[in-house]
């Protein structure tokens, strides 16, 4: 698995795409740990109940979660399939001002047990 983030500019809100790779030691579980962590998280409750008041799912069928505005959910989804990011299974979609609650879930599980995130950044606007 290769690991990378984009970013994508939305309504002078900022997307930021996460894609996640497993730990060295995690034996292949530690991305589906984290995601079950992931929803589970009280930091993230507010936007995922948000969504769903919206019949809107934070998981996507291809195992990503999503995490972002209902106003923004369906131009940010269109952006995720016009670069064929939609099908990717270890991908975390959440907005900048929320990022911090990813780093801070990761931080979370031993460094050796724990999904990688590069630094690599591409930005895409929406128009």
């Amino acid at each position: 698995m290769f690991l990378f983030s984009r970013i994508m500019k939305a309504e002078d809100e900022t997307i930021v795409i996460l894609v996640l790779g497993g730990a060295p030691k995690s034996g292949g579980k530690a991305v589906e740990k984290f995601r079950a962590q992931l929803l589970g998280s009280n930091a993230l409750r507010q936007s995922s109940e948000a969504m769903a008041s919206s019949s809107m799912s934070c998981e996507l069928d291809s195992g990503a979660l999503i995490f972002v505005p209902p106003h923004l959910y369906i131009r940010t989804m269109d952006v995720l399939r016009a670069n064929s990011l939609a099908d990717r299974r270890w991908m975390i979609v959440v907005e900048s001002k929320d990022e911090h609650i990813i780093h801070s879930e990761l931080a979370r599980l031993p460094f050796k047990k724990r999904p990688k995130i590069r630094n690599q950044r591409w930005v895409l606007y929406l128009i």
